[in-house]
């Protein structure tokens, strides 16, 4: 990777297995139907190219100096060649998906290598690809440490042998959502490899910040107790000091989240951005289609901890660049993302402007 190419920071647009991310968008619909590779790939790919048209003509409007400068979701099985080509070519390349592993698998889920040895060629006949983003099931007791190690020990050489660079983000259901089992997992990876591998965290910070004075969730005897330090404003907080600070992240989700008290499957890991009440498709409804007004300060935490992050990344220049992704999610029915009227797609365009203007008020700032 050339010194020009470290140390910068990538913002894109990630979509979800369903595609609640990008509903909405023309074309969007067509391209996740199979089709017949002789006669109907010309239209796959006219509807593909409309799709990361339209994206470009949303995010115009939005800030006409903004960019995506990728596009991160797993490629249609039926027409994964296809859609990489289109989508290099309207500038948006393909670069990295995420999927979800189950270490020693279960009743519905084949071992995470299995299913990654299946990911890694997904990701070879796209061509572009070179990361993936694996969540890792589990929670702070299983799988065990030692377990969780041989899995990354072994995927590493899978993935190196395919050139690909795997990620672990953060998220709930997942070990990585207690912050401290990521750490003792990492620890335990640098110790068994002598320092060669630890673990590169995809931080979805949404994750953490939902956990904040909310009773819901696992880790709550330990937040509340203080032995958990979840506080972006406190120096001293897991995150900030040993993820952020540690140098582990190496891009990421950016999905806004505010501190709650929601019970799992109430919305708990979602807040616009944006207000809706911006989007002309929700202006009209009371609060934009919320529940109750949309408060920009309530994403006070979650813009900290971004704020670190890519400040920490940029004050870094030998750093591989990093790569995040805006993915707000959710269908409007039961589960920790939307649940309200409001528009992924619109909120996901927005994030990409809000991102990076960010990122430029950080560079003007460490260049005083």
């Amino acid at each position: 990777m050339s010194v020009a190419k470290r140390g910068q920071i990538e913002i894109g647009i990630c979509s979800d297995m369903p595609g609640t991310a990008l509903a909405g968008l023309r074309g969007f619909a067509a391209i996740r139907q199979p089709f017949d590779h002789r006669t109907e790939l010309r239209r796959y790919q006219s509807d593909v190219r409309s799709m990361f048209e339209h994206l470009r003509e949303m995010l115009a409007a939005d800030d006409p100096a903004a960019r995506i400068a990728f596009i991160e979701t797993g490629p249609p099985e039926h027409g994964a060649e296809a859609f990489a080509e289109v989508a290099a070519a309207c500038g948006m390349p393909l670069k990295q998906f995420t999927r979800v592993v189950t270490v020693g698998g279960d009743a519905a889920n084949p071992d995470a290598l299995v299913a990654l040895r299946g990911f890694l060629d997904l990701a070879r006949r796209a061509g572009t690809v070179d990361r993936i983003n694996l969540q890792v099931a589990g929670d702070s007791v299983t799988p065990p440490i030692a377990d969780l190690v041989d899995f990354h020990v072994a995927a590493e050489e899978m993935s190196q042998e395919a050139g690909v660079t795997l990620l672990t983000e953060t998220h709930v259901d997942r070990y990585t959502h207690d912050p401290r089992r990521l750490l003792a997992v990492h620890a335990a990876l640098l110790e068994r490899t002598g320092g060669r591998l630890g673990l590169r965290v995809a931080a979805d910070l949404s994750h953490y910040v939902h956990q904040i004075g909310n009773p819901h969730f696992p880790q709550w005897s330990a937040i509340s107790s203080g032995a958990l330090k979840l506080d972006p404003f406190d120096p001293d907080n897991d995150v900030s000091r040993h993820i952020i600070a540690g140098g582990l992240v190496w891009g990421g989700h950016l999905r806004a989240a505010r501190p709650n008290d929601r019970p799992p499957g109430r919305g708990s890991i979602q807040y616009p951005i944006v207000d809706p009440r911006t989007d002309p498709a929700t202006a009209d409804m009371p609060n934009g289609g919320m529940g109750e007004p949309w408060d920009s300060g309530q994403l006070a935490p979650w813009r900290e901890w971004y704020r670190q992050l890519f400040r920490y990344q940029l004050q870094h220049p030998e750093r591989p660049v990093a790569r995040f992704s805006a993915e707000f999610i959710g269908n409007g029915q039961s589960g920790d993302y939307r649940l309200e009227p409001y528009r992924n797609v619109f909120q996901n365009v927005a994030m990409v402007a809000i991102a990076q203007r960010l990122i430029r008020e950080i560079q003007a700032d460490l260049a005083r």
